[in-house]
């Protein structure tokens, strides 16, 4: 398949995305009438797709590390491992989505997964929608429905360097959450 590149973009934010992963490539913000980059991101799609940090992708079928125990073996075949990363071998991170919709303000991705790609139960069937609004902000929500139950635990990887300096130290992080695992 083809690397296709997308864009959302209003007054005050322009998003661009890739349908490789469901991955936002760059998020910019505007000031003084000019557009400032506000993520971590390689400067060209070659260097994006070979770095191993998977900046900006969809994360899954599960995120992080799941380790191999009593009740994760009821729905993981992990074979020899000890462990599955992000997803496994054939996780989103390296995969291509569809594009269902495309407006000024939203683009929706799909992708599904065979049953027993990488050891998970069942079919799962994922929508990734992002949209932007006039406060600037970029809304996620990503929606999945399995086949059997199953474990799903999908996040987005983007790194942020919102000054583009060298340094990360003078950044703030808040998340607005109801809960905090």
């Amino acid at each position: 398949e083809n690397i296709k590149t997308y864009e959302l973009k209003n007054d005050l934010i322009k998003v661009i995305f890739l349908n490789y992963s469901a991955t936002i490539y760059q998020i910019y913000l505007k000031k003084n009438n000019i557009w400032y980059p506000v993520l971590s991101t390689p400067k060209t799609i070659e260097d994006f797709l070979n770095n191993p940090l998977k900046y900006g992708k969809t994360m899954g079928r599960t995120a992080g590390r799941i380790h191999k125990n009593e009740i994760s073996s009821k729905y993981i075949d992990f074979k020899d491992a000890p462990s599955i990363m992000h997803g496994g071998q054939h996780g989103f991170h390296d995969q291509y989505f569809s594009v269902n919709l495309v407006r000024d303000n939203i683009i929706e991705f799909t992708f599904t997964t065979d049953e027993a790609i990488d050891g998970y139960k069942g079919s799962l069937a994922t929508k990734i929608t992002y949209s932007i609004n006039e406060e600037p902000s970029l809304y996620i929500r990503q929606e999945a429905i399995s086949t059997e139950d199953t474990l799903c635990n999908l996040t987005s990887h983007p790194y942020f360097n919102l000054e583009q300096e060298d340094t990360l130290i003078n950044h703030e992080l808040f998340v607005s959450s109801k809960y905090i695992l």
